[in-house]
């Protein structure tokens, strides 16, 4: 903004009766304007050279910009953080579900206290709203996004424990697969699955009101397979379309909702995986 107004106010001089020594110097001046408007205030030439990441450099004003607006050194970064923060979490989930299904002790303790998992749930939804308006406070976003991650794990390994080990084992395998797949094939075809939200809302509505139903009138085994495989499958589709709009959806400070958002996908995912095998094996 500094130089445009420079130049402007050099042509605007240069346009009167001006000696030819000062237009000269106009000259120099609108030429050092014109080279340092091609670099960022605050880094130098031969520093922003340095590394494969010149193109960051580029983009050091882009925030609250959507990452598809960006350069692709951002965007790169952007998934790159995304995807790593994901595994970290998951990585924890997987390290709790199968201390519950392989660690008797473990086990045991969740067998006999089974308000763990009534902790571990209030635990999840107390941080998620601190976690929402706090994204941004660093490094208070992380110690909250572990703890989050903790909670749900706790949760998950607590509803898991009556569940046998070969089952456990499948699901997770399963959702491995399906979670590798969707994510690679999104990535590759560069598809927009933005078209799906309607539909995808309805269905977990629906979802909602079955589960709420469950708990007050007995279905059957095949209405229970029904709810199964159709989570499942929803929660597929929420991979899908979350995938696909992660550059579209977000900003490139907004990475911990695109974690969020992933996370509660996958997990989703493998629990009505987990919970399709089971009603398929009894």
């Amino acid at each position: 903004f500094f130089f445009d107004n420079c130049e402007r106010m050099s042509a605007s001089m240069k346009s009167d009766v001006w000696p030819s020594a000062n237009i000269a110097n106009l000259d120099n001046c609108e030429r050092m304007s014109a080279s340092m408007k091609s670099k960022p205030m605050g880094f130098d030439a031969d520093y922003g050279k340095q590394g494969q990441d010149q193109e960051l450099y580029d983009d050091w004003n882009t925030y609250n910009v959507y990452v598809s607006d960006t350069s692709v050194a951002v965007r790169l970064a952007f998934i790159r953080k995304v995807y790593a923060v994901l595994c970290i979490q998951l990585g924890v989930t997987t390290a709790f579900l199968f201390a519950s299904a392989f660690i008797p002790a473990y086990k045991s303790f969740l067998m006999q206290n089974r308000w763990v998992a009534m902790v571990a749930m209030l635990g999840s939804f107390v941080l998620l709203f601190p976690l929402q308006v706090m994204k941004d406070k660093f490094p208070t976003n992380l110690y909250l996004l572990g703890g989050w991650t903790i909670s749900l794990s706790m949760m998950i390994s607590s509803s898991v424990v009556f569940v046998p080990p070969a089952i456990i084992c499948q699901a997770f395998f399963l959702t491995f697969a399906i979670v590798a797949g969707l994510t690679v094939y999104t990535f590759k075809s560069k598809k927009d699955f933005s078209f799906l939200e309607g539909g995808l809302f309805s269905g977990l509505w629906v979802l909602i009101l079955m589960g709420f139903l469950r708990v007050f009138f007995p279905f059957g085994a095949t209405v229970h397979l029904l709810y199964a495989g159709g989570g499942a499958l929803l929660f597929a589709g929420f991979l899908l379309y979350d995938t696909s709009n992660l550059m579209r959806k977000y900003s490139i400070d907004d990475w911990i909702p695109a974690v969020i958002t992933l996370y509660l996908d996958i997990l989703n995912l493998f629990l009505h995986i987990l919970q399709l095998l089971s009603r398929s094996r009894d």
